[in-house]
């Protein structure tokens, strides 16, 4: 009898592999993808409170894929957070209903009213706005006609972006202009997104349509990539908000109508807003998705202040040159480079705090033959030296209130200033205490513990910088039974050589000799500044 063959077949043996490997995969898949949360902004008039939002893949024809998170609703800030894992290079949020506040009392939208907002999977921010939907709609266009491309969402915000004069479309969260206390803790580019909607709301009044069907009649328009009341050649009506006869968008409705809406909004509006000579495209930008210049406005120059900022072109054959177009100058003491460097050093006018110069054109050209080229709009900003934000770090004591100030100091920027706190990004946010407008932290701590936050600090204009505050929270100290005779206070009696004083909150035994700095108690060599 012949030995059995103890061999293995190779071909089991991949087998087995591909087996082990799609295992695995899909182990890792479901378990180890890392997870993003992103936090979406609703907004439309005003925040919208109970949007539905749903959180979709992007199909190479625009149109929505695989579901990947939602339907959730917003909170009445129209915020909600939503995680998704795995994401594709890029995302679509639909926001879907939901009702917002007008003077007129709470107006509700149909489930049939949705707006859209497309951007890439690793935003931590997405807003949803009528702007948002122009770009998503432009996006759907282009994805049709174009070979696909993952940056022809990213060029559809930009160009949306910079034809209405805003940082970003997608991650800037607009404020509501005429709520003053808003105003007061927002950021300058919040502002001017609340300005712009303002304008946008301003509009739909005008022509008498909600801003619902304003919304999607100037997305349509925004679709076929030219803003001229036409899609694709063919007149866009709107139906009136008082049920009369429906009312065709004007060619003028995306650009011009909307600037003199923003011009109006303003004029009743500027004291509150704190954004002035808010300026849009009133004439359609040129613009292709294969070669553009990313930019969407230019950061701002410090008064008195040199800075360089180098444009960035996306798509076309490196590399490219830059000049500006005939009959386009730079405001004085600004340049040029043939490499796309603008560069100079600004100056304002006595007793201004904002300069805005007027637009010039740079044209970017490419490398390719022949050579793709594109013109781009923009405007130098100067403002005043924004605020610097100094901090201390602060003591509490569980059960016993704390009041102390985390401002150790602001110079520069337009008072007056405002405080604002949020969670930082690594440590735990202490939850019963919080930074009022006056920068005080206040509040009862239940926990002991070392906690931390960011706290900001939001000047007239809009101009912030932030810092982060580390905050001990320890037990109530105990009294002693020891007394030198005049060291008992608030409570606290100290040992014989040491005193008993308020500091970081409350009351602490320093050695004699020792002064109270930072919440701590220190040699006064420790201290000195």
């Amino acid at each position: 009898m012949g030995q059995r063959d103890q061999s293995v077949n190779p071909a089991w043996v991949l087998l087995a592999i591909l087996i082990i490997a799609i295992t695995a995969y899909f182990i890792y898949d479901d378990f180890f993808r890392e997870t993003k949360t992103i936090l979406v902004a609703s907004y439309l008039k005003g925040p919208i409170e109970g949007a539905e939002i749903s959180v979709f893949t992007l199909a190479e024809n625009g149109s929505k894929g695989q579901l990947l998170a939602g339907p959730v609703s917003t909170d009445k800030y129209g915020n909600v957070e939503v995680s998704i894992k795995g994401p594709p290079e890029r995302i679509l949020v639909e926001s879907r209903g939901g009702s917002y506040y007008d003077p007129s009392g709470r107006i509700r939208l149909s489930n049939n009213f949705a707006m859209h907002a497309i951007g890439p999977s690793n935003i931590s921010m997405l807003v949803v706005t009528p702007f948002t939907n122009f770009a998503a709609a432009l996006t759907g266009n282009w994805d049709k006609k174009e070979s696909p491309a993952a940056n022809l969402s990213m060029a559809a915000n930009v160009l949306v972006s910079h034809q209405y004069n805003m940082m970003s479309i997608i991650s800037v969260a607009p404020v509501d202009v005429t709520n003053s206390s808003d105003v007061t803790l927002s950021t300058y580019y919040q502002r001017r997104y609340g300005v712009l909607m303002g304008g946008f709301g301003a509009l739909a009044q005008k022509f008498g349509v909600s801003p619902d069907e304003l919304t999607t009649a100037l997305a349509k328009d925004w679709s076929d990539g030219v803003v001229d009341g036409l899609e694709d050649g063919k007149q866009i009506s709107m139906d009136s908000a008082s049920g009369g006869s429906a009312i065709t968008l004007p060619s003028s409705a995306g650009l011009a109508d909307l600037q003199n809406a923003i011009d109006g909004f303003m004029a009743n509006h500027a004291g509150i807003a704190n954004a002035k000579g808010f300026q849009i495209l009133t004439d359609h930008v040129p613009f292709s998705p294969a070669f553009y210049i990313e930019e969407m406005t230019l950061p701002s120059w410090v008064d008195g202040e040199y800075a360089e900022y180098q444009l960035t072109a996306a798509g076309g054959t490196p590399p490219c040159s830059c000049k500006l177009k005939t009959g386009s100058t730079l405001p004085q003491g600004f340049k040029l480079s043939e490499d796309g460097v603008i560069y100079g050093t600004g100056t304002l006018s006595p007793g201004t705090t904002e300069s805005i110069s007027p637009p010039f054109t740079v044209i970017a050209t490419d490398s390719s033959s022949p050579q793709k080229s594109s013109e781009l709009v923009l405007r130098i900003t100067i403002v005043e030296k924004p605020p610097v934000l100094e901090t201390r770090d602060i003591l509490c004591y569980t059960g016993q209130p704390c009041e102390v100030s985390v401002v150790a100091g602001v110079t520069g920027g337009t008072q007056p200033y405002h405080f604002i706190d949020f969670p930082p990004d690594k440590g735990t946010y202490p939850l019963d205490l919080m930074v009022w407008q006056d920068g005080f932290l206040k509040g009862t701590p239940k926990s002991a513990g070392a906690y931390a936050m960011e706290v900001c600090v939001v000047d007239l204009v809009g101009w912030q910088d932030c810092k982060d505050v580390t905050i001990s929270v320890e037990d109530k100290p105990k009294p002693t039974p020891k007394d030198n005779g005049n060291n008992n206070h608030g409570g606290t009696t100290c040992e014989p050589g040491h005193y008993a004083t308020q500091c970081g909150g409350g009351w602490r035994c320093c050695l004699n000799g020792w002064v109270c700095c930072d919440g701590q108690c220190k040699p006064p060599s420790l201290c000195m500044g």
